[in-house]
């Protein structure tokens, strides 16, 4: 099935000269679905082919056009030696918006990516957070077993902004086959971050990591016993995750009775009635 009408048409107007008229057409492109190239609805030749007409525009002066051929470059998902030429490029563009578009490009690529990774690790310290922040998720996404990614990843996690560290963490989780004992200690600190999505992560990325020590599992059960934040679900699933008794500690049991609904909480409790 070919690509349909509206999006072939606007895919020829933005190759042409500068216009309203390519401009609108490059506000439409980036407006496209997530999924409107999803499955086999258009064949790797058609997307090869608006790959190959995107290598000529990868210099283009407008942003606007370089952002919207970032966003179709990672809605196909198709990867070839233009791909990695145009993300290539375009990771490294003077204008952060279409840097930040390219990262998000490769994310949702996912692993074919990998080609790309000191790329990606040239931009963690890029002084905009909107290209940052993409960076850590496209390496949770794109979840490569490299060292470049996990050392992009750890050095994310000292950043500023809780953002950049929340999806840092997550990157971790995705990236590190056989943790440390010290990475381990690195992820557990940050349960006490003070950016309570960041604490959350934490969690998740301790269950990802099958940290089952007893020093993650007693800071767990003081997250569980004393927050009354949004934390608390993550901590409560990741302490029901790494420890065997977590039924039988009072403050978790009373958190999952009270909070009945959640499939995983309902699969944990059976038929139970609180006591």
């Amino acid at each position: 099935m070919p690509i349909g009408k509206r999006v072939a048409k606007w895919l020829g107007e933005i190759a042409g000269p500068p216009s309203s008229r390519r401009k609108k057409a490059a506000e439409h492109l980036l407006d496209t679905s997530e999924y409107y190239f999803d499955g086999n609805k258009v064949s790797a030749q058609e997307r090869q082919q608006v790959l190959d007409g995107f290598a000529s525009l990868v210099e283009d002066p407008d942003a606007q056009v370089l952002r919207a051929i970032a966003r179709i470059t990672g809605l196909m998902k198709h990867w070839s030696i233009q791909t990695e030429e145009i993300l290539s490029h375009l990771l490294q563009d003077r204008d952060s918006s279409v840097q930040a578009h390219a990262v998000w490009a490769c994310g949702h690529i996912g692993a074919p990516v990998s080609p790309l990774l000191s790329h990606l690790a040239r931009l963690a310290e890029h002084p905009d957070r909107e290209v940052r922040w993409r960076v850590p998720w496209a390496l949770a996404e794109i979840s490569s077993p490299q060292s470049s990614a996990f050392q992009c990843a750890v050095l994310l996690l000292k950043d500023d902004d809780p953002t950049v560290r929340m999806y840092a963490l997550a990157a971790v989780g995705a990236c590190v086959r056989e943790p440390s004992a010290d990475l381990l200690d690195t992820v557990a600190g940050y349960l006490q971050d003070h950016a309570p999505e960041v604490s959350a992560a934490a969690c998740r990325t301790l269950v990802a990591l099958e940290d089952t020590r007893d020093s993650t599992v007693s800071a767990l059960r003081t997250i569980v016993a004393t927050r009354g934040t949004r934390v608390s679900l993550d901590a409560v699933y990741a302490l029901t995750k790494l420890d065997s008794h977590a039924l039988d500690f009072a403050p978790a049991r009373h958190w999952l009775e009270t909070n009945r609904g959640y499939w995983w909480v309902d699969d944990l409790l059976g038929d139970d009635e609180e006591t």
